[in-house]
């Protein structure tokens, strides 16, 4: 701990808190943030093992519960006067909004920029399409 001697605390400025006290408040805020990035590193991990079972999902859904589906015998054929016609299937559309132009006036915003493009790619890719749609 740092201590001060008459002279020094003679020096500081009127209404200025002692630098124990100082010291106290920096240890407190410090642990403070270790407990904040604790929290974080733990909920970044459940997430991590979220999409990790997502992944999972998708790659293989083979291996994803599969609904019940009737038994033939259970259910009568529909006929031409009970058969409802079926809708054509809807286009997605976009859930998230435009990203911000790139302007090249601030480099530190071009990796926000790319993330949003590629957040934007992964989200709403069904609705964007491909080369050839």
């Amino acid at each position: 701990m740092i201590t001060m001697n008459p002279e020094q605390r003679e020096q500081a400025p009127q209404g200025a808190a002692a630098p124990e006290e100082l010291m106290q408040q920096l240890l407190h805020q410090m642990i403070a943030m270790r407990t904040e990035v604790t929290d974080m590193r733990a909920e970044n991990n459940a997430m991590r093992a979220e999409i990790t079972t997502l992944r999972n999902q998708i790659n293989n859904p083979e291996q994803t519960p599969a609904q019940s589906t009737p038994s033939p015998q259970a259910t009568p054929e529909p006929t031409a006067s009970t058969q409802e016609p079926v809708p054509p299937p809807s286009k997605p559309r976009h859930a998230l909004g435009h990203v911000d132009k790139y302007t090249h006036e601030n480099p530190a915003e071009f990796m926000p920029f790319i993330l949003g493009l590629e957040t934007k790619l992964v989200v709403d890719g069904a609705a964007i399409g491909d080369a050839f749609a």
